[in-house]
């Protein structure tokens, strides 16, 4: 038993283990949010700007998916039952549409409607997190490879060449840039996606890394009141 217990134990320190932090990301002056959640996760699509609180007026369009269609996921205030999003979706007090477990088909444009005239539009992206390194690379001179994928509402899903408005990077925690070793290669094939691979050394036990997205309009020029970037830690612990 004592020794089934140690060995679970050093196994416990092989596993790498991947903490998402998503952020809002950019608000407007346009009635317009940039928010952003991973696969599996949750999200808040708020109804800003709303004058009243009477939810029975509020109607919640979807323009996306990776089948690209056009939705009334709420009309009245009522969830439509024939919609794949029904049993995810849930209307907040504050008429703000809560859904959850998400899904590729979710990214889009969600509209908020009071009386059928338009008072908000919120943009959904979803970020995705892929370790490729197996438990016995998680040593010191042993490689970490983190790949990190968007899937944004403007290319609804699919990654076009001619856009430019989104970037992705890896950095540190603390969003300071990657320092200039020889031991991190960055790998970015296309504009949505970047592989980070990293020869580990001793002091990157439990050491985290950043993946961040950041969303750039220039015809939003002067209108962007904040900016934050998307992000997901990664940590990993390291068979000593």
């Amino acid at each position: 038993m004592r020794k089934t217990t140690m060995m679970n134990r050093k196994g416990l320190k092989g596993v790498l283990l991947l903490t998402c932090l998503f952020l809002t990301g950019v608000w407007c002056k346009n009635n317009a949010a940039f928010v952003y959640s991973r696969i599996g996760g949750d999200i808040l699509l708020p109804c800003s700007n709303l004058k009243a609180s009477n939810c029975s007026l509020i109607s919640w369009s979807f323009y996306g998916g990776v089948q690209v269609r056009f939705t009334y996921e709420v009309r009245g205030g009522q969830m439509r039952a024939d919609t794949d999003k029904a049993n995810r979706l849930s209307v907040t007090s504050n008429c703000s549409l809560l859904l959850h477990d998400l899904r590729l088909d979710d990214i889009g444009t969600y509209r908020c409607l009071w009386q059928e005239e338009p008072v908000c539009d919120v943009y959904l992206s979803l970020l995705t997190i892929t370790a490729f390194s197996k438990i016995t690379d998680l040593h010191p001179g042993g490689n970490l490879i983190l790949s990190c994928h968007i899937s944004t509402f403007f290319d609804l899903g699919s990654c076009r060449s001619y856009s430019n408005e989104f970037r992705l990077s890896w950095v540190m925690e603390n969003g300071t840039e990657l320092p200039t070793e020889s031991r991190y290669e960055l790998i970015a094939p296309t504009r949505c996606n970047i592989t980070l691979v990293t020869k580990l050394q001793r002091e990157d036990n439990n050491r985290k890394w950043r993946c961040q997205t950041r969303i750039r309009f220039p015809h939003l020029s002067g209108t962007v009141r904040s900016s934050c970037p998307s992000a997901a830690l990664c940590s990993a612990w390291l068979c000593q």
